[in-house]
């Protein structure tokens, strides 16, 4: 079954399907726990099959069945399907193709036993088992995920099935918070992020899932992939995602997709002489000129039904500020989370060999004492100590040899992008959700072009 999705065959039916599934968990969570399960146990029976690459069926499972975090989070499935599915399912799929034999990323190895001194200070400081998952099971995916998809070949159609497998979850998850947002001129819009466009549920989460789409959408038309089969039916669903995104008035998911664009046009614009590239510039101006006119268009327009408070949530205004009682300064931009990232430094000054432990930061700041981090590059600081920065320096480094590869294998700038976005990501949202192991575990593939027969 998760390979018929995955194959684009019948790709209009799928996307009807998993809005309706969508549709129907705003009245029951039923029928996606159903689903998930149905497809949970179909995959785990074909599991050892033969007639498929191992490695292509775990990765399958992944990349479906994880996506599915965000809309079970939304539709309160716990415990049926667990609030912290995509950590635990990716945890055990992981490590199940890892003790399959596919590990050949050997820097995740060095990140995982960086990690252990900071969990061992956490349980000996008194941190529940909660707050290790909800704090460090996201990072040990993200080294399981270095560990498993690095250099991994696959074909070009396999990586355009990984893709199409991310976004049919979150078409669901769209579909759901549009039939739970009220009439849009009736909400009550604030300069705070916006529960009411996201289906009561946290607008972070949903926002860096939709911003992450609306990157993968653009690639779809950019390349000229076939996601719907339907160009107009593509850009239709790249503005839904837009509309809906910003009007959650989370700014960090959307920015991240923005940049992935950003950085793939930039990258691509002179790249029809690389090798392992073919692409015919023209061909791609015409697509994508008005597609970023539409996509400016739907920001307008989201802009004009908020009566200019989306702009304003954009440019960092806050109620105080413009009432002139509050200052804007980094912190007001951020929504306080360079606060917690300056105490986070000193938390680490002060305990800079092994830091506080998982889970303790929080309680030894001054002014955010018992906010969450939000930060991930802070978090591994304040609570790992040295192991924690040397950790986020090899991921650094990984960034900086697939920058400095980026020409000299195909797709290179995509990968590049899909990095960055899952780092990007990590600054505003930390590793509560799915999304940066699984980009990342995108980002280290390597795809071998598609090569047409001449007839």
């Amino acid at each position: 079954m998760i390979k018929k999705i995955a194959s684009g065959k019948n790709p209009n039916f799928w996307i009807f399907f998993h809005a309706t599934l969508g549709i129907v968990s705003t009245l029951s969570p039923y029928a996606l726990i159903a689903w998930f399960y149905f497809i949970l146990f179909l995959s785990g029976v074909k599991l050892f099959s033969k007639k498929e690459s191992f490695f292509i069926k775990i990765s399958y499972l992944i990349f479906y069945l994880t996506s599915f975090e965000i809309l079970a989070r939304m539709s309160k499935t716990s415990p049926y399907i667990p609030y912290e599915l995509g950590k635990y399912l990716m945890f055990i799929l992981l490590i199940t193709g890892i003790f399959a034999g596919y590990k050949k990323g050997k820097t995740g190895w060095f990140i995982l036993i960086l990690l252990i001194p900071g969990i061992v200070t956490g349980y000996l400081a008194g941190t529940p088992l909660k707050g290790f998952i909800f704090n460090v099971l996201g990072t040990l995916n993200i080294a399981l995920a270095i560990i498993y998809f690095k250099d991994q070949v696959i074909q070009q159609k396999e990586f355009i099935a990984f893709l199409r497998l991310v976004i049919y979850p979150i078409i669901s998850a769209l579909a759901f918070s549009i039939i739970k947002t009220p009439k849009y001129e009736e909400i009550e819009y604030s300069l705070n992020a916006s529960f009411a466009t996201t289906g009561g549920f946290g607008s972070n989460q949903v926002a860096t899932a939709f911003g992450t789409i609306l990157f993968l959408l653009f690639l779809f038309i950019m390349f000229r992939w076939d996601f719907s089969q339907k160009r107009w039916m593509d850009i239709f669903l790249l503005l839904i995602f837009t509309f809906q995104g910003v009007l959650s008035f989370s700014r960090g998911g959307i920015l991240g997709g923005l940049m992935g664009i950003t950085v793939v046009l930039y990258l691509n614009r002179n790249i029809s002489n690389q090798a392992g590239h073919n692409i015919n510039q023209k061909k791609i101006l015409i697509y994508l000129i008005p597609v970023i006119l539409l996509l400016y268009g739907s920001f307008q327009l989201a802009n004009r039904i908020t009566n200019g408070m989306l702009l304003q949530r954009y440019s960092g205004e806050t109620t105080g500020t413009l009432s002139g009682t509050r200052e804007k300064n980094l912190n007001i931009i951020t929504s306080n989370r360079s606060n917690i990232v300056l105490e986070d430094f000193k938390i680490f000054i002060e305990y800079p060999l092994w830091g506080v432990g998982v889970g303790q930061s929080s309680k030894h700041r001054n002014t955010t004492k018992g906010q969450l981090p939000h930060v991930e590059f802070s978090r591994l600081m304040s609570e790992h100590g040295l192991a924690g920065l040397i950790s986020f320096l090899i991921l650094s480094f990984i960034l900086l040899k697939i920058y400095k590869r980026r020409y000299k294998v195909y797709m290179g700038n995509i990968m590049l992008a899909l990095f960055l976005i899952a780092i990007f990501t990590t600054s505003h949202a930390a590793t509560r959700t799915y999304i940066s192991p699984i980009l990342i575990g995108l980002s280290l593939l390597i795809v071998k072009p598609q090569i047409k027969e001449n007839k």
